[in-house]
């Protein structure tokens, strides 16, 4: 194992943090402190800036491009992150670590009680960058911010249901009624359209995304659909008077017109993330302790009865 430095002069790092939680901000705070006093430049979001007094460190989280910073650090939960990649810079993007304050963090490379000690390891090399799968929304001509988790179609007048049509590469898929429509990374795999009924989808993976209808009418008609990543959807609205909304990431919404079309594909603008060398977990670590905890109130030991003498065997006959 190589020796562990203490002093990182020329190394600079950005943080990122919610501001609606004292602790997210307290930590920020307390790995400035650290980052300052190992001779590393900080750069903190404008906003954590203002408020912690450090004006002359405050930037924009768009200019932290890769010449800025090493990586960001985003203290938060999943909406941070997501945050956070909706607000960097289209090229050149730093790459995120995640430390999560929130209630899942799915998307975070760890704890708070780790804080210090991830980014000591990333300023150590003990790291590496895992680019991942973001969506491209296309609207009446115009492209709008990408999704790292999904893109969502639903009706602008939430009693109301929607009529659509999903085509893929320019074949249509199913036609019918529904809620809505989740497209979505694998990394969303594991958000909204798994509450909808999507797979999850292996991280490994990031040549595919699915398609995931919302309690659809008619279950039968319309399901999910995992296609790969090379694949135009469009789903196009089909009732005249009925208008929906755009919702990406559930960040930024965008009104549609009725009878109108959403062209979704493969961003050409990946997301990158810091996931550390050692003592990481694993995405079946992650879904096992996060997402499927009612496994561990299993009985461990549930054999069925052995049947054993010739009397039990001839009750059965």
């Amino acid at each position: 194992m190589s020796q562990q430095r203490e002093s990182f002069p020329g190394v600079s790092v950005g943080i990122a943090c919610r501001l609606d939680k004292h602790e997210a901000f307290n930590i920020a705070r307390d790995l400035t402190n650290f980052l300052l006093k190992a001779k590393a430049k900080v750069y903190l979001e404008n906003r954590i800036a203002s408020k912690a007094g450090y004006f002359h460190f405050g930037v924009s989280l768009n200019q932290m491009t890769t010449e800025l910073v090493k990586f960001v650090v985003s203290i938060g939960g999943d909406g941070t992150i997501l945050r956070v990649f909706q607000n960097l810079p289209k090229n050149n993007p730093a790459p995120v670590l995640g430390v999560n304050v929130g209630s899942l963090g799915f998307l975070d490379a760890t704890s708070k009680s780790d804080a210090k000690w991830a980014v000591n390891e990333v300023l150590n090399g003990n790291y590496h960058v895992e680019q991942v799968l973001r969506l491209a929304p296309y609207y009446e001509d115009r492209r709008y911010p990408d999704a790292l988790n999904e893109v969502f179609i639903c009706s602008s007048r939430p009693s109301k249901v929607l009529k659509f049509s999903i085509l893929v590469d320019g074949f249509e898929y199913t036609t019918g009624y529904a809620d809505g429509v989740i497209i979505s990374t694998p990394t969303g795999s594991t958000a909204y359209s798994l509450s909808a009924g999507g797979a999850f989808i292996d991280p490994r993976n990031q040549q595919v995304f699915q398609v995931v209808p919302v309690n659809p009418f008619g279950a039968t008609t319309m399901r999910p659909l995992i296609v790969p990543a090379t694949s135009t959807v469009e789903v196009v609205l089909l009732r005249p008077r009925l208008p929906a909304t755009l919702v990406l990431d559930g960040q930024v919404e965008i009104k549609l017109n009725p009878a109108s079309r959403v062209k979704v594909k493969a961003s050409d603008r990946p997301a990158y993330f810091i996931a550390l060398t050692d003592n990481a977990p694993t995405f079946y670590n992650k879904i096992n302790k996060i997402l499927l905890p009612t496994q561990t109130n299993l009985p461990k030991n549930d054999s069925p009865e052995e049947i054993d003498s010739k009397e039990d065997k001839e009750d059965i006959d």
